[in-house]
Order: structure tokens, then sequence, then C-alpha cells
């Protein structure tokens, strides 16, 4: 099928162009371990772990420990809370090491059938903050001063392309995150992120996720500007309940 071999050109493109930008633009990579398990009809949970690398995979970024608590009141309505444990690498400024950070999440998405698939649409507000140490960073990030925060709101579209008689369905999404910082009450910085990934189904029980987005950070009324190139791998197993 035609649309099974331009879908993996365009993923192989994406893929390529991170590798070969990235001394330009920073090249990252994700990888996450989920397992998930079903209360009831109306209730998941989901426990991960993830690790990242930044700098063109030349340095770890963070280790992250997640728990995830999903509810759907009704059909094609989802609420979720997020728990985050960082472990993040700060290599710049004046006080370097790993820092201990704690970040919550809630959010409320909307499912659509849309033809020929299906369109979500996620709102959410989360909030980090440090848990062990204040103080002030020289590195780009020169908006860090004191106790180390950052609230969120993030704005999610995606639309999952359903082919007929074909398993690896294509998944886009566009994300708009726009941020304060400490001592700043506007949003004083923003990231938006195109992405195009796909899941591929290993057993009924058990998932593989790949994603590839473009991020573009900025902070607002300043010159500074930062993109990344990120490809994200996600295994995921459910407890499924035998019938």
């Amino acid at each position: 099928m035609k649309i099974k071999r331009h879908f993996f050109i365009l993923l192989f493109f994406m893929i390529y162009s991170a590798v070969l930008f990235g001394q330009k633009n920073e090249f990252k990579f994700w990888n996450t371990l989920e397992y998930g398990m079903k209360i009831n009809n109306k209730w998941k949970v989901d426990f991960s772990q993830h690790m990242r690398l930044k700098e063109n995979l030349s340095a770890v970024d963070n280790y992250i420990t997640q728990f995830n608590v999903a509810f759907n009141p009704w059909k094609r309505w989802k609420l979720s809370t997020q728990i985050r444990y960082y472990r993040d690498n700060d290599n710049e400024g004046i006080n370097q090491g790993f820092d201990n950070l704690f970040r919550y999440r809630i959010g409320i998405e909307k499912q659509f059938k849309i033809n020929p698939g299906i369109f979500n649409i996620r709102l959410a507000y989360q909030d980090r903050l440090s848990l062990d140490r204040s103080r002030f960073s020289n590195s780009q990030d020169w908006l860090v001063y004191g106790k180390r925060t950052k609230k969120v709101i993030r704005l999610k579209s995606s639309f999952e392309w359903k082919i007929k008689n074909w398993s690896y369905d294509p998944i886009f999404s566009f994300e708009y995150l726009p941020e304060t910082r400490p001592n700043v009450k506007t949003f004083s910085f923003y990231s938006t992120r195109y992405g195009l990934g796909t899941n591929i189904k290993v057993s009924k029980t058990h998932r593989v996720s790949i994603r590839y987005f473009y991020e573009m950070s900025k902070y607002i009324k300043s010159e500074y500007f930062s993109s990344a190139h990120v490809i994200s791998l996600k295994y995921m197993f459910r407890n499924v309940k035998k019938k």
C-alpha cells in the first residue's frame, strides 16, 4: 500500500533530520517503561520510569518516576492527575549536579470520532518545583532565580489516522505550552511541539510507542530562542483482567 510507504518515508526523514541537524538543533532521546492497570471501566492507573538524554545524547537530562490516575466520567471524556519525581541533571551554571524536583499535573481530555480517524484535545495545568535547593543560575535559563518553580498551561491536540488493514496508524500532534517563572506574574516563556508517531501492538497486553517531535522554545520580550529534535520510545504493558 502506498500510504504505508509514504508514512514510513516521512517518519524516517524526520528521524534522519534530527540526527543530521543535531549540531544546530539539540537532539534529545526519551525512553519510558510503563505499566498500566485497569481498576474498572472508569478508573485506570499507570506507573512509569523514564530516562532522558540531552546535548545530542552526550549527557543525561533527567530520571523520572511517574504515577498517573485517569477517570472516565462519561464516554470519550477523561480526567487525570499525574505526579512526578525528577532527578534533574543541571550541568550548567554556578551550582551543578542532580536536583530533586516534584511535579503535579491535572488535566481534562475530550475525544471526537472524525472520519477517517480520532481527534483528541487535552487541557492541563502543571506546577514543578525544587525540593532541595534555591539558587541563581547563570546558564541560558537565566530567568531561574530563587526557589526553582515552573507553572505551565498545556494545550495539546492530536489526530490518529485510522488506515484500513494496517496496524501502524500515524498520530499527528501539536502542543502549546505557555509558562510563568518566579517573580513574573504573566506568561514569560512558551514552547511549541509538532509531532508524528505511531503505536505498535506487540501482543494483547504489550505495545510500543514511537514518536518524533520538534520543539521550539522562546522567552517573550527577549531574543532567547532554542529548538530541539526529540525521539521518544515507550514500552507499555497492561494488566488485562481475564473474563
